[in-house]
């Protein structure tokens, strides 16, 4: 779990763990620690005490503070998995019976911190390919819980009440939250929908945290993010390949990508990746037409111009951005606020899968973005704020 505006600590996470061998869980019911970025308030730290009272022992928690802690905090895991006094104390004194709370039980933890640590060799990527692909597979988009419905039914089953569709007939319908704990979901970021069927009637979304980002993110990075998050929702197998580059973009941005040899490679490996996602048949026909938005779907949100069409040509975009080291890039995304607000307009309407996509495909994260620094004595302002991060996360 991450702390709006703490990407670049999760980043740090995500890729030490798969040096590791270490693997994301699904779900609290299979992972073995529970990690968080950054200190958390509010709702998002009573979501983080349901999904731990879920863990089952032995167990681990730990928070990371910066990308410099995470190593210390990877070890600290191991230390309290092994620490046989530890462990039988926590089976001691934790509740006999796990809460249910409203809203957040049974999340999906995928890329949110939880780790399955049960198998240490290579993380395996393979079971992402999309080339036998009869009916549309969401892969990583797991609907069974729906990221949090509200639990008020017998046994902590959602029941569905009555009300008429569009035709005047009645239908099932069930209110579910999305957020603020699922996977491949923005950070913070709680929608509520009310489902007809598996279609959106009605929808609510809020942030749940307005604070300035704590950490800035380079504006290739949070495209090759953004993509990864569609691959992966989409069962890609390039969705791995997506954030391995992503990380590489990452720490070429901390050691100010002074290696030109290695950048240039870099670029070229991001062009490739464009290449074979332009050229995927299954992609192209996976996500074409959905989460399409008009022009004026687009100004009414304040998403930038570059945000229309539907999630295959965001998808397209957020590659081109991350592949063209020279693209103009926007400095502020100011404009998240306004999105979050409108963000029930553009989902009425659709269907729960199209639902995620829509979402990933759109950036509304929690934090600062800047361009690629400039590399002179002029050089300053926002990227040398930016730096301070780079610097803590290399140290």
């Amino acid at each position: 779990m991450a702390e709006p505006g703490r990407d670049v600590t999760r980043f740090a996470l995500e890729r030490v763990a798969a040096e590791r061998g270490w693997v994301m869980a699904h779900s609290p019911a299979e992972a073995d620690a529970l990690i968080t970025c950054g200190p958390l308030s509010g709702e998002l730290a009573a979501a983080a005490e349901v999904v731990w009272q879920q863990l089952p022992g032995p167990r681990a928690r730990v928070d990371v503070d910066s990308p410099m802690g995470v190593e210390s905090a990877l070890g600290h895991v191991l230390e309290r998995l092994s620490d046989d006094d530890f462990q039988r104390r926590d089976a001691t004194n934790r509740p006999q019976e796990q809460p249910t709370d409203s809203g957040h039980a049974d999340m999906d933890m995928s890329d949110h911190g939880d780790m399955d640590m049960s198998d240490h060799g290579d993380m395996d990527h393979d079971g992402m390919d999309m080339s036998d692909h009869g009916d549309m597979d969401h892969g990583g988009m797991d609907m069974s819980d729906h990221g949090g419905m509200d639990m008020s039914g017998p046994g902590g089953i959602a029941l569905a009440s009555g009300g008429e569709d569009r035709d005047g007939l009645e239908m099932d319908v069930l209110h579910v939250q999305l957020g603020p704990v699922l996977g491949l979901w923005p950070s913070g970021l709680v929608v509520t929908v009310t489902l007809q069927g598996d279609v959106v009637v009605d929808a609510h979304a809020h942030h749940l945290d307005e604070a300035a980002a704590k950490e800035r993110v380079d504006a290739r990075v949070a495209a090759c993010e953004r993509a990864a998050r569609i691959l992966a929702l989409a069962g890609s197998r390039y969705a791995a390949a997506a954030v391995r580059l992503r990380d590489a973009l990452q720490m070429g941005t901390e050691v100010g990508s002074a290696d030109t040899g290695r950048q240039i490679d870099l670029d070229g490996e991001l062009a490739g990746l464009l290449a074979r996602v332009q050229r995927s048949r299954t992609l192209r026909w996976s996500l074409r037409g959905l989460g399409d938005l008009k022009d004026d779907q687009i100004e009414k949100a304040g998403l930038p111009a570059g945000d229309q069409g539907d999630v295959h040509d965001r998808l397209i975009a957020s590659l081109r951005l991350a592949a063209d080291p020279v693209a103009a890039a926007p400095t502020s995304y100011g404009h998240r606020h306004r999105a979050v607000e409108a963000l029930p307009s553009l989902l009425i309407g659709r269907e729960l899968a199209e639902v995620r996509l829509t979402v990933a495909s759109l950036d509304l994260e929690s934090r600062g973005v800047f361009p690629e620094p400039e590399h002179g004595p002029d050089a300053g302002g926002a990227d040398a704020a930016g730096g301070a991060v780079a610097a803590e996360a290399v140290a």
